[in-house]
Formats: C-alpha cells, structure tokens, sequence
C-alpha cells in the first residue's frame, strides 16, 4: 500500500510538465514581473501616446473634410496642407522623444530618483 505523501509528490510532478502551453502560460505570467520600465520613460511613452491620438484625431478630422470638400463647391477651396503639415510635425516630434537615445536619458534620470 502506498505511503499518504507519495501521491502528493507525484501530483506535483505533473504539474511541472514542460508542454507546449506551459510556457506560455508561464511567460505571459512572469512578463509584468521580469519588465521594468522606469517611471521616467513610462511618462514619457504616455504623453507621447496622447499627442499621436491628438494627431490621429486631426487626421480623422482631415480625411472628413476631404471627403466632402467636393460637394461644397467654394469660390475657393480650402487650403489642406496646413492642417497636413502640422500633423507632420506632431508626428516628427513624437517619434524623435521616443527615441532610443532621449528614452534612455529618461531611464537613468528616473533610476537616480528611485529609492
């Protein structure tokens, strides 16, 4: 007859199977522990993330006015390009703050700040 613990300690075998999904699983549970990102570059990639849905939305707001710039039939037609070149230029300038260089200065700023 089989000793009460021995069925425990295979049970526990089991569950350390090496499958396919035990992985993943694994992985996608340990990702939020094994990622740090620091407080500085976390602000950062935030406040970027809210100019480009501010740019984002001027863009929606241009592609509606496109759209229907043919059926008004103004005396003059209006002048696209300025609403164009300011999204560009949100964009240039979110991407250049979100560069490997400028993150990794606010990484170490914020690790100097960290207790």
């Amino acid at each position: 007859m089989a000793a009460t613990h021995s069925s425990k300690r295979r049970r526990e075998s089991r569950q350390r199977t090496t499958g396919k999904g035990a992985g993943a699983r694994t992985a996608a549970r340990d990702i939020g522990r094994s990622v740090s990102v620091a407080k500085g570059v976390r602000a950062a990639i935030d406040a970027e993330r809210r100019n480009l849905q501010i740019a984002e939305s001027v863009l929606g707001c241009l592609v509606t006015a496109l759209d229907y710039s043919s059926c008004a039939e103004p005396k003059e037609p209006p002048d696209f390009a300025d609403a164009a070149r300011a999204v560009r230029h949100m964009i240039t300038a979110a991407i250049d703050r979100l560069d490997c260089v400028n993150l990794q200065r606010k990484a170490t700023a914020g690790d100097a700040h960290t207790p």
